[in-house]
């Protein structure tokens, strides 16, 4: 994990926010043969928490290097969090990229 030289801002930004982190409904299934479950999509949980990062000056992006995904929190303070990366397997397709 990296982040910027002094966290004070940002870490009493992602405090409020997670303190009031509404419910978010599972309102989508897959059924893998004998096994299912309902999740709910990265859409869904998006729409859900935009007011609450607007209003705790939170945001956040995904950064792809090479074939590493890395998710930066960033806040309006400019201090921020790299989460580090996770390696995703990719062929050289646009799909797979997306």
């Amino acid at each position: 994990m990296k982040t910027s030289e002094h966290i004070n801002e940002i870490a009493k930004a992602l405090s409020e926010f997670q303190s009031n982190l509404p419910r978010i409904e599972k309102d989508a299934n897959v059924n893998l043969g004998k096994y299912s479950f309902r999740y709910a999509p990265l859409e869904t949980i998006v729409q859900a928490i935009k007011p609450l990062l607007k209003q705790t000056g939170l945001s956040f992006l995904h950064v792809m290097n090479d074939s590493i995904l890395e998710c930066v929190i960033l806040h309006s303070s400019g201090q921020c969090i790299n989460t580090g990366g996770i390696a995703i397997k990719m062929s050289n397709k646009m799909q797979d990229m997306g």
